[in-house]
């Protein structure tokens, strides 16, 4: 298990400051909603935890270490990612990408034992019927269900997701919620960039909202108001209650 620090972090693309003193600590067992406007600067924190960009101010712990002194190999077996609209630029099976996410404990050869971890998750996402397909031969749903799959097998402590869920149907975006929120309560650290405020009610545990790349508020859903979500999103919202009592809202341009 692993916590992610941050401390007053901040990064700029060239004159254009994109994140501003962001501090907060991610800690595992928790699923992490990371919501706000575009160009809040979503994308840009969860690059710098995986330390695929290094050239910020501030420092990242994973644990109380540094991200920026961690090797390649440490960070392939600590945290996985998941991009947004990543597509596959070769030719492979569906088990053959998903099997990827086992390189980091490849010596030569895969093993007995990241054969039989593919297996399960294939069949966690059911995805074992696609399982000997090119996976430019499936759907973009499907295929980004096999992206997380890959993310999954890899088996690292702390899993980060860029709009994980955008190119998926609902039945699969909820089945995809749901697999997440079951790792974070076998405690695995997950943090999930998401728009879909509504959706993320139904399986975050916890919320951390970014406003013009600083973070003006920490939740857990019930501490979720209109006044919150008109504030992030410059929309107008009314809350309500669903059917199962979980909290919802409303959501409407403004004027």
């Amino acid at each position: 298990m692993v916590s992610v620090a941050l401390h007053k972090l901040s990064y700029a693309y060239g004159s254009r400051q994109v994140l501003r003193d962001v501090s907060h600590v991610f800690q595992p067992g928790a699923f992490t909603a990371i919501m706000g406007q575009n160009g809040s600067g979503k994308t840009t924190l969860l690059r710098c935890i995986n330390k695929m960009a290094t050239d910020y101010q501030g420092l990242i712990e994973i644990n109380g270490k540094d991200v920026r002194s961690l090797s390649l190999e440490e960070m392939a077996k600590t945290s996985a990612f998941v991009p947004q609209g990543q597509d596959a630029v070769f030719g492979a099976s569906v088990f053959e990408t998903v099997l990827l996410g086992r390189l980091p404990y490849m010596t030569w050869a895969p093993a007995e034992t990241d054969y039989r971890i593919v297996d399960e998750v294939l069949d966690r996402l059911h995805l074992l019927r696609f399982a000997a397909t090119d996976i430019h031969q499936i759907s973009g749903g499907e295929r980004q269900k096999v992206y997380i799959a890959r993310a999954v097998a890899q088996k690292t402590p702390l899993i980060l997701l860029d709009e994980p869920v955008t190119y998926l149907d609902m039945k699969h975006q909820l089945e995809i919620m749901s697999l997440l929120a079951d790792l974070a309560v076998q405690g695995f650290n997950i943090i999930m960039v998401v728009h879909d405020l509504n959706l993320a009610l139904q399986s975050c545990s916890h919320f951390v909202f970014i406003k013009n790349g600083r973070l003006i508020s920490v939740a857990d859903p019930s501490g979720i108001d209109e006044a919150l979500v008109q504030d992030v999103f410059d929309v107008q919202a009314q809350q309500m209650t669903g059917e199962n009592g979980r909290r919802l809202f409303s959501l409407w341009k403004k004027g």
